[in-house]
Parts: structure tokens; C-alpha cells; sequence
């Protein structure tokens, strides 16, 4: 339920205990505290602090701990309060007067949660009219539960005090035009980059746009700022700026101005949707950014949305529309400025496609990624993927598109579902050779991941599945594996927002992208994850104010933290590894009067550390506060840390270290091998997937008896994997 808008500042009067006063009284104390601690009402430290009120005139200690705090105490009249800060170092004072039951006085204390195992402070001492006071480091945005109780049922007026900040530091960052690293007024400020504050071994990270950053006593100081982000589009005048805290002089503004730098990857993009609702119209939000200080002219945007989809509209007008592709023309995108549009789609009704997932590119242009060394050979490899329903076939076509032939091979896995992984191997182009891979149309999720050539531009790694195709013995197809893995968009200038279409879901849940391989939820050990908390007003009135809380696992960096995109105007901040997502004055309705209106969702990027180990379990979940209500707590994700699957280690010669006669066979398969690759694991592979025949070869010339396997004929595969794990695949081709 929601609570009314609530007032700082009330008092409350001893009433007779007649019914109508008491029940008139609860409702009043409703609006400011709370009568049992799991219910308090959540404030801000800044909105707690100047608090003044009066304890209850009831028992109500049958909902308080007991004793009231671990050094002793009796709970009588508790009014509770919860409240978070931003972390650090904070003193209290309570001061309390006006004793009307006793004059004994008020008993004060802080919980860390409603269990009542662990205080932060609590004095049990009863000495009349005074104050009580104590000082604690808190943790940012962690929920408190404070308590105030009359001594013996006492009723007394009180008001709490807490720090008030000192100063403040105004920051801001521009772009420096005439490269004398001075800020003037006719520079423009930049909002799309993030400012890392670094004080007494934590790190503190803000939008640039912050404006001014409060300041206490406790911070006195050296204070170290820099810019987040490192690109080649832009550089900063300063790697990093120092300013000395100290209160005895007016502190200056910090003013970071930024200056061109290399011309590559200078636009972004992200294209996000919170869920896909089934038969329905469904919002997508495409995000855009120019990061370089320069302007960029003939920009546009293609989204590619899946055939299934229809469009609706979109609150830019595509300059084409020749789906399943949109084009949508940007014009002259300002330097270090950003943008977005929508774009509104129905979702398909067929029963049969529920549950299947859809995938939406954004990709925007001009991309030009960065190089990554000077011998490139020039060669690009394009994927695709295909569902040849004609000759049910599930087919992945890869082109060497670029201009030059391939000097390496390149890896290659394939993967059924979630078997890890069905196939392994290594592919050599020539420029526009293209090499084709079929596989039953069985219904399973094939998935086929591709290393880019040896330092091949910007960070492609190409993939594409093929969902849906064909059908199971049972006649149905596999779903759900789809988001088990990573997309293709490591490059900022293409975004791939994948979902499974669902016909209902959580109103208050975190999804993250990729979900993970098995019931382990295994992901590459260098993989960034992406995660969307969603929330929705189930209440009865419109939220004002919402706010998400999560706590990053120890094992995720924050220094790779990427802000993806939102449903609503928001703030965010991170501190201590907690990230605080803001919307104010967001005014979400609530579901009984507009469904779809009522919902809301907030998006970000990161990465792991780079010295987790493999094994690892990373956790994660949120909490979501609607107005001054207690938290919702979302499900936990988790993902393990696996192996590569693919390692990206090229060989310098084309030879697999075997070779194989004759092709096509009758009755026996000869094979000569390499002495230094013994010995040799052999697969022998049917071309739905099923293991036919396995050996261990120890001998550098071996005979495959075909007719004792009684194959029938057809197209199979054989695998070889050396000692060291390499492998060479083979087409056999069995013809009686």
C-alpha cells in the first residue's frame, strides 16, 4: 500500500484513552513513523535530519525486540524510522523533553534490520529530559531501523539531529575548444560521461552532470577526481585532478575540460525493451551518443527487427522503412551529445511462438572501430544463420567478406541447446570464399560462435542461432536458450536486445543478459553481463518517487559499470560498490488504472574482475522502494565463471594434422597422422548430433572397419583432437 505524501515536521498530544482518539491517533502516526519496524516509513538521512515528533501514547512493545537492546531495556511505546545515507562517518543526537507519562524519558536505538541481531547503537538508560548522542559508520543506501521508546510508557517531544553538509564542490565537464584547458563560458558542458571521486581508499562514481557534490566535516582532505570513461574518440587535459579539503578557504571549481583525441568508435548505440509481452504492442527505446568531441554529419541508425515483428510507429520518422530493417536519419550529431527515439511494435499471436525469443539490432553509422594492430590480412567474416524449412536443414553460412584472404585460421564452436560445446573447429577463407555447416532441423536451438580474424578492427566476435526449426520427436521444439549466451555487440556501435516473448511475468524482477549455460548459469570468464531490474506500481495510488538499490557482488568491477538506458528520467550513483538509481517526481501510475503505464525499468553493463577464477559464483539482485515504502526485494541471478569457448589461438598453417582416404568410403577409413599429436581422441559423428563411434588412436596410421560400425549411408563427421586439445573436423562421406 502506498503512504500518503509524508511531513517532516508534526507533533502529537497525549490523548485520553477513549477509542475514537485512539484510532484517530493511529492514523496520524501512520504518516510519520511507524508502529511495528517491519512497516516503518523510508527517509533519506537529509529528510531524517531536524526531525521533530513524540513517541506513542500506547504499548506497543509486543512488535519490539527483546530486551529492547542487547545491554538490556524494556520496549513499551515504539514509533519506528528507517532511512539510508550516502556511507560514511555520521553522529546522532536525540534531544527530548516535555515528559508527560513519567518523566523517567525515551530509550534510542539503531537496528541494522528487523531481526534485531545486530545494532549499530542502543541505549537502554532512562534519565529524564536530556540528549543522547553517538557517532557510526554507515553504509551507502543500506536500509537503518532507528527507534525511539518511552521509559516505562513515557511520552516525550524529541527532534533528531544529524550531520548537515559543510560546503559543497561544484564539478563539471566541458569541452575544451581552444585546448587551453580553461573552462569559459561559452564551452559547452558534457552529460554523458561519468566522474570517478576517489577519498580515503573508496571510490565514488557520478554522472558528469552532477553539478555539486556535498561535502562534510568528515571530509577533510585530499579529494582525487578523473574521468571514467577511456576512449579513443576523446582525452582528458588532466589524467586526474587533486583538490584539498580543508574549510579554511573557499573551495574552488573543479572544472575537467576534454580535447579530440583518435577518430574511431565515436558513436553508440543501445536499443532496450524490459520484456516482450505476447500478442501485444511492445516499446523499444534506441539510444545514441556521439563520445568524440567533433560533430559527426550523415549519421543514421539501422534497426533490424525480427520478420515476426510488425511496426507500428516510432516517435522519429524512418527516413526507410524496407523491413524487417529501419533506417532512421540522425543528421549531424553534436559533439559529446546523446539522443533517443522509440519505436512502438506488435508482437506476433500464434500460440506455437511463445516462449521462442527475439532478438532487436540497433546499429549505427558511421561505425569505425578501432584498429588493433597493423598486420591485420584484412579479411572480415560475416555469420549467418538459417533455417532451410524446404530441405529441413539448419544451416550457418560463414563469408569472408573482407578485402583481403585469411593468412590464420580462425576458431569456430557449435552448440545444441546447451551442450557444451557440439562441435569445435577452425575455418580459413579465401576473400568472398564462404563455407557452409547443416544440421538436422531437429527443433534444438543450434548457436555457432566465430573468431574474428587476428587483429581484425574493433572487438566482433560473430554469432547467430537458429531457433525453432523443425520439430522433436515429440513434435515440439526446444526454447529458452537463446540468452544462455552472449550476442555480437561488443563493438558500442551495434546493440542486440534479446527476449523471450512471454505472456505473463514478475512485476518486480531482474533479468540478466547473457543468462548463462546449464543450472549452473556458466559464462565466459571475460564476459560482460547485462542487467535489467524491472518495477511496477502495484499499489493503489501514483509513486512519486522510486528508487533501486543494488548491491554489486564482490566479484563484478565497478570500474566497468555502463549505464544501458531507462524508462524515465533518473539519477544514479555508486558508492562503496552499491549503485543508487533515482527517479524522482516519476509519477508512475499504478496498475488497476494503466497497466502498461505503471511499469518501469532501469538497464547497465559490467564486466567481471579480472582476477576471478574460474568457478566462481558472481550473485546479484536488487531492491526497488516506492516512495516511502519498505523495499521490494527482487529474485537473486547468478552466474558461474567458465573456460572460453572459444580462445581465440590462431595456427600459422592450414594443415589438421591429419589426412583421411578414401572419401567417399565403403568399407574401411584410412587415416595418417602426426607422431607429435598422439594420441588422437576419434569421433565419429551422425549428422543429428548422436556419438556413433569413439577410439583412442596411438599409432600415426590407422584403418576405421566401416562395416563392423554397419553405418548406413550418408554424410557423417569426424573429429580429432590431439593431446593439446586441438581439433580437426572432417566430412566422411559413406557410399556403398
Amino acid at each position: 500500500m502506498k503512504f500518503s505524501v509524508m511531513k517532516k515536521f508534526s507533533s502529537f498530544f497525549v490523548f485520553c484513552l477513549v477509542l475514537p482518539f485512539y484510532a484517530a491517533q493511529l492514523v496520524a502516526q501512520a504518516d510519520s513513523f511507524g508502529l511495528r519496524c517491519a512497516d516503518a516509513p523510508v527517509y533519506s538521512i537529509r529528510e531524517l535530519n531536524g526531525w521533530r515528533d513524540a513517541n506513542p501514547n500506547f504499548f506497543n512493545g509486543n512488535d519490539g525486540p527483546s530486551p529492547l537492546c542487547p545491554s538490556g531495556g524494556e520496549a513499551n511505546n515504539l514509533g519506528w524510522w528507517s532511512f539510508y545515507t550516502p556511507g560514511g562517518r555520521y553522529n546522532f543526537e536525540i534531544e527530548f523533553d516535555n515528559c508527560t507519562v513519567n518523566g523517567t524519558g525515551v530509550q534510542f536505538g539503531i537496528y541494522t534490520d528487523c531481526s534485531f541481531t545486530e545494532s549499530v547503537f542502543c541505549d537502554p538508560a532512562c534519565n529524564g529530559p536530556g540528549k543522547k548522542s553517538f557517532s557510526a559508520d554507515l553504509e551507502p543506501f543500506k536500509l537503518y531501523y532507528l527507534f525511539v521508546d518511552g521509559c516505562s510508557g513515557d511520552v516525550c517531544d524529541f527532534i533528531i539531529k544529524t550531520d548537515e553538509p559543510r560546503d559543497s564542490l561544484n564539478v563539471q565537464v566541458f569541452i575544451d575548444e581552444n585546448s587551453d584547458c580553461l573552462y569559459q563560458s561559452s564551452e559547452s558542458k558534457v552529460d554523458i560521461l561519468t566522474i570517478v571521486h576517489e577519498f580515503k581508499g573508496k571510490k565514488y562514481f557520478y554522472p558528469s552532470n552532477i553539478g555539486k557534490i556535498p561535502l562534510y566535516e568528515r571530509d577533510l582532505g585530499k579529494h582525487k577526481f578523473y574521468i571514467k570513461e577511456r576512449s579513443s574518440a576523446f582525452s582528458g587535459c588532466q589524467m586526474d585532478y587533486e583538490v584539498d579539503v580543508d574549510f579554511t578557504q573557499v573551495i574552488p571549481d573543479l572544472n575537467m575540460g576534454i580535447i579530440s583525441n583518435l577518430d574511431c568508435e565515436q558513436l553508440q548505440t543501445e536499443v532496450i525493451t524490459d520484456r516482450l509481452r505476447f500478442c501485444d504492442s511492445v516499446e523499444y527505446t534506441v539510444h545514441y551518443s556521439n563520445v568524440s568531441v567533433d560533430d559527426i554529419g550523415n549519421a543514421y541508425i539501422e534497426v533490424t527487427l525480427p520478420d515476426v515483428f510488425g511496426f507500428l510507429t516510432s516517435t522519429l520518422t524512418p527516413s526507410s522503412i524496407n523491413l524487417p530493417v529501419l533506417r532512421f536519419d540522425l543528421g549531424t550529431v553534436k559533439g559529446m551529445s546523446h539522443g533517443s527515439f522509440k519505436i512502438l511494435v506488435v508482437t506476433p499471436c500464434d500460440p506455437v511462438l511463445l516462449g521462442n525469443t527475439y532478438c532487436v539490432e540497433s546499429h549505427i553509422f558511421p561505425d569505425n572501430p578501432c584498429p588493433n594492430g597493423e598486420d591485420w590480412d584484412k579479411s572480415s567474416l560475416k555469420l549467418e544463420g538459417i533455417c532451410d524449412k524446404a530441405n529441413n536443414l539448419v544451416r550457418f553460412k560463414v563469408t569472408n567478406i573482407g578485402v583481403g584472404d585469411m593468412e590464420l585460421e580462425s576458431d569456430y564452436a557449435i552448440i545444441e541447446d546447451e551442450i557444451m560445446p557440439f562441435l569445435k573447429g577452425k575455418v580459413k577463407l579465401k576473400m568472398k570464399e564462404e563455407k557452409i555447416f547443416e544440421y538436422p532441423a531437429n527443433g534444438k536451438t543450434y548457436r555457432m560462435l566465430l573468431q574474428q580474424s587476428k587483429n581484425h578492427p574493433g572487438n566482433s566476435r560473430p554469432t547467430k542461432y537458429v531457433e525453432g526449426c523443425g520439430l522433436n520427436p515429440m513434435g515440439e521444439t526446444s526454447k529458452g536458450f537463446v540468452t544462455s549466451f552472449s550476442n555480437d555487440e561488443e563493438d558500442k556501435f551495434i546493440s542486440i536486445d534479446c527476449k523471450e516473448l512471454r505472456g505473463s511475468y514478475d512485476p518486480n524482477d531482474k533479468l540478466s543478459e547473457p543468462r548463462g549455460f546449464g543450472t549452473s548459469h556458466s559464462i565466459d570468464i571475460n564476459q560482460s553481463i547485462d542487467y535489467t531490474i524491472r518495477f511496477q506500481n502495484t499499489g493503489n495510488d501514483f509513486a512519486e518517487k522510486v528508487r533501486v538499490v543494488d548491491r554489486l557482488d564482490p566479484g563484478l568491477d565497478v570500474n566497468t559499470f555502463e549505464l544501458i538506458g531507462s524508462s524515465h528520467p533518473m539519477n544514479y550513483s555508486i558508492r562503496d560498490g552499491a549503485i543508487e538509481f533515482v527517479f524522482d517526481n516519476i509519477q508512475l501510475p499504478y496498475a488497476k488504472l494503466d497497466e502498461k503505464g505503471s511499469n518501469g525499468y532501469v538497464s547497465f553493463r559490467i564486466k567481471l574482475k579480472s582476477d576471478v577464477k574460474v568457478g566462481t559464483v558472481v550473485r546479484n539482485q536488487a531492491e526497488i522502494y516506492f516512495d516511502k515504502n519498505q523495499p521490494i526485494i527482487t529474485n537473486e541471478t547468478f552466474h558461474t565463471l567458465f573456460e572460453p569457448l572459444l580462445t581465440q589461438v590462431y595456427s600459422s598453417t592450414d594443415y589438421r594434422f591429419a589426412r583421411m582416404y578414401p572419401n567417399p568410403a565403403q568399407s574401411e577409413l584410412k587415416l595418417d597422422l602426426r607422431e607429435s599429436d598422439l594420441p588422437i581422441v576419434l569421433d565419429l559423428i551422425a549428422i543429428d548430433g548422436t556419438v556413433q563411434f569413439q577410439h583412442r588412436i596411438q599409432s600415426a596410421h590407422y584403418v576405421l572397419n566401416l562395416e563392423d560400425l554397419q553405418l548406413s549411408d550418408g554424410l557423417y563427421l569426424i573429429s580429432l583432437r590431439n593431446r593439446v586439445g586441438d581439433v580437426s573436423l572432417h566430412k566422411l562421406i559413406v557410399k556403398r
